[in-house]
């Protein structure tokens, strides 16, 4: 779910603003995107690099402003407590179910988990 989510927060991003003619608008796509796989400052900071581009590259401060409101205005339609209703990501094990970091779902899928088998029991037999 949150993959789908922060693509399609990548997609809005590339297309706000490639129209803005913001530079290189695919980099700050693809950061944006994968920030936000990052708690708390990960949304921060793939929106401050943009917006610190646009105050670089556009004249005046209407470019910037509206860069600025692209963001303000992207972030509720993609927030996690927004689509799930909760704030939080929850992960179900045994019936039960636990809080995990949207990081660590992003490090298991690219791989990071299942990487080692299980420990067993000392003394436990198979």
């Amino acid at each position: 779910m949150q993959c789908i989510v922060n693509l399609v927060y990548g997609v809005a991003v590339g297309i706000g603003l490639y129209f803005l003619h913001v530079p290189y608008p695919l980099v700050w796509a693809t950061l944006g995107a994968v920030l936000r796989f990052v708690p708390y400052v990960g949304p921060v900071l793939g929106a401050g690099a943009p917006i610190l581009v646009s105050l670089a590259a556009l004249s005046g401060w209407t470019g910037p402003l509206i860069v600025l409101a692209l963001f303000i205005a992207l972030e509720p339609f993609t927030n996690l407590s927004f689509v799930r209703g909760h704030g939080a990501f929850f992960l179900s094990h045994n019936g039960r179910a636990a809080p995990a970091v949207p990081l660590d779902v992003f490090v298991a899928l690219c791989g990071g988990a299942g990487s080692r088998p299980p420990r067993t029991r000392r003394g436990s037999r198979r």
